[in-house]
């Protein structure tokens, strides 16, 4: 559970991006550059209120759903509250701890064999040997949609938060950072700047890039970390992708993403990429892309759908920590 003395530093940090937020557009592009550890290590940075249109700038709503493939594209949104959101995606390491607490099952799932361009079956990320520290470090994948609430469910209860999956909306907003390109920092897409892949039969034997925590003198020479924070210089999140303007390391690219649906998908709109209509089934949706995915799928306006419990290696989940005057979520 956070110490005594870390929930009013949170309070402050919360109410200073309130005021960031109702004081101009302009300055609620910009949240306080501190971030927020847990005592698992997972760190978060404060997104602040704001309005915005999720989906391409210009398109009409049934333009922007039917490109997009995301529902809530084309209308416009308001974050009513500023929230913690994942600076990484949940780890090996935080899953492991989450498995060994409650007796979960661990993940299980397809793997991609890159070079014999093919699914195989019963991939468990947490039994490769050997389990290293690096290995550890990279997101968690092969999880389902009930996974990811059920390890939500469980931290919030060790530490005394409410932790969440975000909203679609909340997602693509703290993706975007203010931006309005589909890659975010950058107008094309690079797989120099984006863990994604090539595709079109032009697969890179890649796979999900790992944050380290800790990492030795010369790793952290070679990337370039961001530091956690004034003080702090021993911890930094490490990558060879940059993060956005907002501090988050792979919003595009590496992993998928799930993330709580705000809109039913028009019927005449269906189906969307990857919708699955089955009597019983229930969609879920994921964004972001992954290490697997080209630039048609790594782009911050596309959502793409996963029918549980069926998992893989591309599939994973980044959390949400409400602010303390936060609403609950849609």
């Amino acid at each position: 559970m956070p110490s005594m003395a870390s929930k009013p530093r949170l309070r402050i940090l919360a109410l200073l991006a309130c005021a960031l937020a109702l004081a101009s557009p302009a300055q609620a592009q910009r949240p306080p550059a501190r971030p927020f550890e847990n005592s698992m290590g997972m760190v978060f940075r404060l997104i602040p209120a704001g309005t915005f249109t999720p989906g391409p700038k210009g398109a009409d709503a049934r333009a922007a759903v039917r490109e997009t493939g995301n529902p809530a594209a084309g209308k416009p949104a308001r974050i009513e509250r500023p929230f913690w959101m994942g600076a990484h995606e949940v780890r090996l390491r935080d899953y492991q701890a989450f498995c060994r607490a409650t007796g979960r099952a661990e993940p299980s799932g397809e793997a991609y064999d890159v070079k014999a361009c093919r699914w195989r079956a019963d991939f468990k990320p947490l039994s490769q040997q050997p389990m290293t520290e690096a290995l550890l470090a990279q997101p968690v994948t092969c999880v389902s949609f009930d996974d990811a609430v059920a390890f939500c469910a469980w931290l919030s209860k060790k530490e005394g938060r409410r932790y969440r999956l975000p909203t679609d909306v909340e997602w693509e907003y703290a993706a975007r950072a203010g931006s309005d390109r589909a890659y975010v920092l950058f107008d094309r897409f690079d797989i120099r700047k984006v863990n994604g892949n090539l595709g079109e039969g032009r697969l890179l034997p890649a796979n999900p890039e790992e944050v380290l925590m800790d990492a030795d003198p010369s790793a952290r020479e070679e990337r370039e970390p961001s530091v956690l924070g004034a003080g702090r210089t021993e911890r930094a999140l490490l990558s060879r992708y940059p993060p956005n303007a907002w501090g988050l390391y792979h919003m595009l690219g590496n992993a998928q993403e799930f993330v709580v649906m705000t809109h039913d998908p028009p019927p005449d709109e269906l189906p969307l990429p990857g919708w699955t209509i089955l009597p019983g089934k229930t969609n879920r949706m994921l964004r972001g892309g992954s290490w697997l995915h080209d630039e048609r799928d790594c782009n911050v306006f596309r959502a793409l759908f996963n029918c549980p419990p069926y998992s893989n290696v591309t599939i994973g989940f980044r959390v949400l920590l409400e602010t303390e005057a936060a609403p609950p979520p849609p």
